[in-house]
């Protein structure tokens, strides 16, 4: 057996744990002494497979009118799951044998039911993300339902900076000086460190692109007086639509930001005479 084998597998639930956000605080004591670059890393890996699992696996009103895994592909994930656990098996009970802060939990009675549960949700998240399964199966399954159901790859990418983004910022759309016919719902979120944010519009109006374009504007007083150029972009379908920003400056701390309504390719200093929509951050 190798000697370093319980280790290594007790350092990875614990980083699962850590991005399920469920350790105690012994737990995070001890990851937090001797965690490394590249542990960090890895818990951003694992908060990403979160975040994709929250959205291929939407439950309730949530998922609306999203399929669920077809018998094929659920009998795939059991298959490989089967053949990943049964090693990881054989494997723990040499480990519980050598371990003896393992072999005390072991014994515990129902008052550690809900923690073993618990390193058992890890391991799944860890093998989730290492496993071929996690890209093969999932994956598949996700980009069979996307088109039909409205997921995108915009609407997976927000939901994996929701989980990781330390300094993200939200706010909500209201009307802004200019307002639209009927009121358009959303928000808009970013994030400084990973210059990179999104803006979910429902009800927004489709617009012609030979004629107009809608343009985001970031408003950012410890960069400039003029605002920075987010964007141009279209609204092409009707309900809710998630665009990605790309800021054209470094943006460091927003306050605001406001969509214009532009000629086609947008400009480089809007004279705000269409401004439909803002969102300010509280």
């Amino acid at each position: 057996m190798n000697p370093n084998s319980s280790h290594d597998g007790r350092r990875e639930q614990l980083l699962a744990g850590k991005a399920m956000s469920d350790l105690d605080r012994d737990e995070q004591l001890e990851l937090d002494q001797s965690i490394t670059k590249e542990e960090l890393q890895k818990i951003e890996e694992y908060k990403r497979t979160v975040a994709s699992l929250d959205i291929a696996l939407l439950s309730g009103e949530e998922r609306g009118s999203v399929g669920d895994l077809s018998d094929s592909l659920k009998n795939q994930i059991l298959r490989e799951a089967d053949s990943f656990f049964a090693g990881q098996q054989s494997r723990s009970r040499l480990d519980r044998a050598a371990d003896p802060i393992v072999r005390k939990a072991s014994e515990q009675t129902n008052a550690n039911m809900e923690a073993r549960t618990r390193w058992n949700r890890r391991e799944v998240l860890a093998w989730l993300t290492t496993a071929a399964a996690s890209t093969a199966v999932i994956g598949s399954w996700w980009w069979q339902n996307a088109r039909s159901n409205g997921l995108t790859k915009e609407k997976l990418s927000r939901s994996e900076l929701l989980a990781s983004a330390r300094d993200l910022v939200q706010a909500k759309w209201q009307a802004g000086k200019h307002p639209l016919d009927e009121p358009v719902t959303g928000d808009v979120v970013w994030s400084s460190s990973y210059q990179q944010g999104f803006m979910r519009l429902a009800g927004m109006p489709l617009n012609d692109p030979l004629r107009e374009q809608y343009q985001l504007w970031i408003i950012d007083p410890l960069r400039d007086d003029e605002p920075v150029d987010g964007g141009v972009f279209d609204v092409s379908k009707t309900g809710e639509v998630i665009i990605p920003i790309e800021a054209k400056l470094h943006v460091t701390k927003p306050t605001a930001f406001a969509i214009t309504i532009e000629k086609p390719g947008g400009v480089v200093v809007s004279k705000q005479d269409r401004l439909p929509l803002l969102a300010v951050v509280q």
